[in-house]
């Protein structure tokens, strides 16, 4: 099972040149919506967006895929 399970995981990706601010991002935008009442659509979207500024103010391309 594991075999099968491991020959199933996605490869193309990579950690992001600025993984600490992700994950930052992520405590102060998403983990406040983990709530029973929390719009986590919309932190999510809000995450996204941070995060594609952030990149592009520390000079990436950001390009969707």
């Amino acid at each position: 099972m594991y075999f099968e399970s491991a020959s199933k995981i996605n490869d193309d990706w990579d950690v992001l040149p600025f993984n600490s601010q992700y994950a930052q991002e992520f405590v102060d935008t998403v983990v406040p919506e983990l709530t029973e009442d929390g719009d986590l659509y919309n932190a999510l979207g809000k995450w996204q967006s941070n995060l594609e500024t952030y990149a592009e103010d520390q000079g990436f391309n950001v390009v969707d895929k």
